[in-house]
């Protein structure tokens, strides 16, 4: 076919990223309870937990470049530069301002989607869309939460939402972001359904 692959031999005498999961999910087993359960997977760690929504870990290889950070991407099989700009800033400034609902409703919002969609949602998407939420909808109940907010997003253009690594452009203005506009609109219609 004339596409070539190249064989990459470990050192086992290194660290490598196999070490690194394993690693990182016994630091992380020490802060969840005795009965919740992880696992490896090829590409990062699943925890699942009675008391918690499960959610899946994806481990990625990234490589800081000043501003911007090296990420592999594993489809273009190559590094790719990537800037998250204020997104770690505007996540911790929302999380403070909603009393950590904001991460409550990330949870249940990538809960929801990866078991109707049966697939990941993209996370800049979600960070956005809820981002862009009222603080005063992140009050009472999760189910009051996640109504408020469901319907907060079905009454206005998500679309035009700025997205929450750099206000000045849209969700979809974003190159980080690869769930389609048309597949989250899917998503929204099978979550009225059920409600």
């Amino acid at each position: 076919t004339g596409k070539q692959t190249k064989q990459i031999d470990i050192n086992s005498e290194k660290y490598n990223i196999i070490q690194f999961k394993i690693d990182f999910m016994n630091a992380l087993a020490m802060f969840l309870t005795e009965d919740t359960k992880l696992y490896i997977n090829n590409y990062g760690i699943t925890v699942l937990a009675q008391e918690e929504i499960g959610m899946n870990i994806n481990l990625y290889f990234a490589f800081n470049n000043g501003e911007n950070c090296k990420l592999f991407n594993q489809s273009l099989y190559k590094l790719i530069d990537v800037n998250f700009g204020a997104r770690m800033e505007n996540i911790e400034a929302k999380n403070k301002s909603t009393n950590d609902n904001y991460t409550t409703m990330l949870r249940v919002f990538n809960s929801l989607y990866e078991n109707v969609m049966n697939v990941k949602l993209n996370q800049i998407l979600i960070e956005s869309i809820l981002f862009a939420c009222p603080d005063e909808l992140y009050s009472g109940s999760t189910y009051d939460m996640f109504i408020k907010i469901f319907n907060y997003i079905q009454m206005n253009e998500f679309k035009r939402f700025a997205s929450i690594t750099n206000q000045n452009i849209t969700i979809f203005e974003d190159n980080l972001i690869t769930t389609r506009y048309s597949d989250f609109i899917k998503f929204l219609s099978n979550i009225q359904k059920l409600l």
